[in-house]
C-alpha cells in the first residue's frame, strides 16, 4: 500500500503521516484486542515500513514526532494529552478500529502498551528507525 500527501503548510500533512506510521505498526495486534492474554509479538514491524520525505529536515521532524508522540502515549493518560495528541491518538483509533471502537479503557490500554513497547524497540535500536529523503 503507498499513501501520498501533497498539501500546503499547515494542513496537517505531519499529523497524519505520524498516525499513519503509528497505525501501521499496532495493525497486526490490533485484531488481537479483546483477548485476555494479550502481548505484543512482532517487535521489528516499524523497520518494514518505508517512510520518503523531501529534505532532511522533514525526516528529522518526521522522527522526532513519531517518538515523541508514543512517548505520550506509553506514560500519560489521555486526559493529559495537547490538541495534536489527541488529534493523533483519535486518528490511530479510527485507522485501527474504524467504527468497531473498543470501549474507552481497552483502547487506552492498547495504545499505552503497544506504544511503550514500539518506544522501547526503536530506542533500542535507534539506528534502524529510518525516514529517508
Amino acid at each position: 500500500m503507498f499513501t501520498t500527501y501533497s498539501a500546503s503548510a499547515g494542513s496537517g500533512k505531519t499529523t497524519n503521516l505520524v498516525a499513519d506510521y503509528i497505525a501501521l505498526c499496532f495493525k497486526n495486534d490490533a485484531r488481537r484486542i479483546n483477548q485476555p492474554n494479550y502481548h505484543h509479538t512482532e517487535q521489528s514491524v516499524y523497520q518494514q515500513i518505508l517512510a520518503i520525505t523531501f529534505t532532511n529536515n522533514a525526516s528529522a521532524e518526521m522522527k522526532e514526532r513519531i517518538v515523541k508522540t508514543l512517548n505520550t502515549f506509553a506514560f500519560h493518560p489521555t486526559s493529559e494529552y495537547d490538541n495534536g495528541s489527541k488529534a493523533i491518538y483519535n486518528l490511530v483509533l479510527n485507522k485501527l478500529f474504524g467504527n468497531n471502537q473498543p470501549t474507552a479503557q481497552l483502547a487506552e490500554d492498547f495504545i499505552r502498551q503497544e506504544s511503550l513497547e514500539l518506544l522501547r524497540c526503536i530506542l533500542y535500536d535507534y539506528a534502524r528507525f529510518t525516514l529517508t529523503t
